[in-house]
């Protein structure tokens, strides 16, 4: 029995590394081409724009991706997903009015060597990359791994070629940056219809009240996980401002690809054998309770 255990693991963890081992490899493979298509500031740029995202999303998503594996059943855990989608559009909301409240101050052309005009997008691109990762949180909760390496394929697929388009376009830093973000919502509206959640069912007030609850149940994600692991996104990404505001974007173009080349290895084998063990040990749980 353990060896048929032990057996299932190792294939579900291969699955998954094989997944974003091309998720991270795609982007990877066209970056040498763009780094020649487009002067560094522009890259040193999008990978700022990226650091900033990755931050924001882990406060849009308030960790509920992480509640996911102790839900009940499937749908507390869509009730889940319906909750990060509402919370973290709130939280856009909110952004957003800040930024335009900013954006008539004086002298704010730019915020830490970004265009202003590009922490809109940052916004953005934090609301869509939350909902990516609890949605994926839903596929890996029901052992759907090779659906959740597939959507992962496909998405640095389109990352990949919708920049290296934009780089042949010539379009800049915008231009990575908006293929990057349309990647993400596409990829997300596909990912959400599959685990069941019906856009439309975000108009029923039956259906907020439901989300609403169930974010109550699983406040302590939030209120403890949440500062954590912002904490350590800042120590990972903060840099990235730090150069591009100090030094400029070359330098934060520099450690940006140092940082995806060195990080893709550790996150790629800790991430597939943390994500099989996370969905392993809450059927445990919700099972048998040990």
């Amino acid at each position: 029995m353990k060896n048929k255990i032990g057996s299932r693991f190792w294939r579900n963890v291969s699955i998954v590394m094989i997944g974003g081992l091309l998720y991270q490899l795609l982007p990877l493979s066209v970056l040498p081409i763009i780094t020649r298509l487009l002067p560094p500031e522009a890259v040193g740029v999008y990978f700022t724009w990226l650091g900033g995202a990755l931050i924001l999303n882990v406060v849009m998503s308030l960790r509920l991706d992480m509640a996911i594996f102790q839900a009940r059943d499937d749908e507390q855990a869509k009730d889940l997903l319906r909750g990060v989608v509402l919370s973290g559009f709130l939280f856009l909301v909110c952004f957003l009015i800040v930024l335009l409240f900013l954006g008539h101050a004086e002298g704010i052309d730019e915020v830490l060597g970004l265009p202003f005009s590009l922490l809109y997008l940052i916004v953005i691109a934090g609301y869509a990359l939350a909902v990516n990762v609890t949605v994926a949180s839903c596929f890996a909760r029901n052992a759907k791994f090779k659906r959740q390496a597939v959507w992962r394929i496909v998405l640095g697929g389109l990352i990949a070629s919708t920049q290296l388009l934009s780089s042949l376009l010539g379009l800049g830093a915008i231009g990575l940056v908006a293929a990057h973000l349309s990647a993400v919502v596409v990829v997300n509206i596909f990912m959400i219809r599959e685990v069941g959640v019906e856009l439309v069912s975000f108009s029923r007030l039956d259906v907020l009240r439901r989300a609403i609850s169930t974010i109550r149940e699983f406040r302590r994600f939030p209120i403890i996980s949440m500062p954590s692991a912002l904490i350590n996104t800042l120590s990972a990404y903060l840099p990235l401002f730090v150069l591009n505001g100090r030094l400029g974007a070359q330098s934060a173009a520099q450690y940006g690809l140092n940082q995806k080349a060195l990080s893709a290895p550790l996150g790629l084998i800790g991430g597939s054998i943390t994500a099989v063990f996370r969905e392993e040990s809450s059927r445990e749980y919700r099972e048998s309770k040990s």
